[in-house]
């Protein structure tokens, strides 16, 4: 199912917009639709042909020849295959794969365009989110994740925002934030952690700091800077000491 980002998640917070933050279903009509117009300002019409349903084989071959030519063709096909599975709601995993693949970004977990406002697409099953979601069964949830200075905060900030019911009830968790010299691809969660919760977007008492591990949230993959400004990014979170990066996965776009 699709959801939102857990607690162990990035996300930051200026919170004056929680009230209005977007329905994520028309965040992912948005995103269909704006990828993936197939790139077509870049690839001058070239892309246009690659989803021609009754092809022959000789045009697909040429079609194909034209994907390996065209990055930005490439590329803008493969977004709106996620794009199209998240809305399916199947195949997401395996497109999610082939984006990370071909990811344009070199260290994505240290890239400028990290920062910013991330909304929340997908998230598997497993994750805190989703759970949440399916405990509050039709009572709308969403998440927004808010990274360093674009994203309101301090450079070495992050926050998630849960909010419930269109606004109605928000919880905003804060962390530190920091690349990390040893991966390239990894951003380290870090202490001090912190709860707030607020009420038609007005703080409430409730506020506490919070213990817990320092974790990472592993970019498998970050839009090129130049892409639609650099609007999708594929994350999945980690424990340190674990062999493999197993944890949930998150597809974001970019507010």
């Amino acid at each position: 199912m699709a959801s939102v980002s857990p607690p162990c998640q990035l996300a930051v917070g200026t919170l004056q917009t929680i009230s209005s933050q977007p329905d994520p279903g028309h965040v992912q009509r948005a995103f269909l639709k704006r990828s993936y117009r197939v790139a077509s300002s870049r690839s001058s019409g070239r892309a246009s042909q690659v989803s021609t349903a009754s092809a022959t084989p000789k045009t697909k071959a040429a079609n194909f020849l034209s994907l390996l030519s065209n990055p930005a063709a490439r590329m803008a096909k493969l977004r709106k295959g996620l794009s199209e599975a998240i809305v399916k709601r199947e195949g997401v995993e395996s497109a999610i794969a082939a984006l990370v693949k071909a990811n344009p970004t070199q260290a994505p977990g240290r890239a400028d365009h990290l920062q910013g406002k991330w909304q929340l697409l997908w998230t598997t099953d497993e994750s805190d989110f989703a759970r949440l979601q399916r405990r509050l069964g039709p009572v709308p949830v969403a998440s927004l994740q808010l990274i360093g200075v674009a994203g309101g905060l301090r450079n070495d900030q992050a926050a998630n925002v849960i909010t419930i019911a269109g606004g109605l009830l928000s919880v905003v968790l804060t962390s530190g934030c920091k690349s990390d010299p040893r991966d390239s691809g990894r951003v380290r969660i870090t202490p001090p952690f912190r709860i707030q919760v607020k009420l038609a977007g007005l703080p409430t008492p409730i506020a506490k700091d919070l213990d817990g591990e320092e974790t990472f949230v592993q970019q498998l993959y970050l839009d090129a800077p130049d892409a639609m400004g650099g609007c999708l990014r594929i994350s999945r979170v980690g424990r340190f000491g674990e062999k493999k990066v197993a944890g949930s996965t998150f597809v974001h776009v970019r507010l």
